[in-house]
């Protein structure tokens, strides 16, 4: 019996961690390199995000803090929206200071 409960709050964890995860797609952290320069965003399951770029061996963190999704629509807590999509592990989306980038899941 105490085997057979364990396991059902096992499968019921799993479960709520992939309904989590495949309603925000955006779950996950994504990068770039350009050549000039690197970006790497991440995206957490409690509505955080941190977009970094780097340049040779120069890491600076560009942008931290909230996010929600709506659909297609990505909302910053700094007011910014833009849309996004994703086909084949790559998120395609327009940063501020970056223009349009198509970021590869990691």
């Amino acid at each position: 019996m105490r085997k057979t409960l364990s396991v059902l709050a096992v499968l019921c964890l799993l479960v709520t961690f992939m309904a989590s995860c495949a309603s925000n797609p955006l779950v996950g952290k994504w990068s770039v390199d350009t050549g000039a320069v690197a970006v790497t965003a991440e995206f957490k399951t409690d509505g955080t995000y941190a977009v970094a770029t780097s340049s040779g061996i120069v890491q600076v963190t560009v942008s931290e803090g909230t996010y929600k999704v709506n659909g297609n629509k990505l909302s910053l807590n700094d007011g910014s929206e833009t849309e996004f999509s994703i086909q084949n592990n790559k998120l395609y989306v327009t940063l501020a200071g970056f223009g349009a980038l198509v970021l590869d899941r990691q």
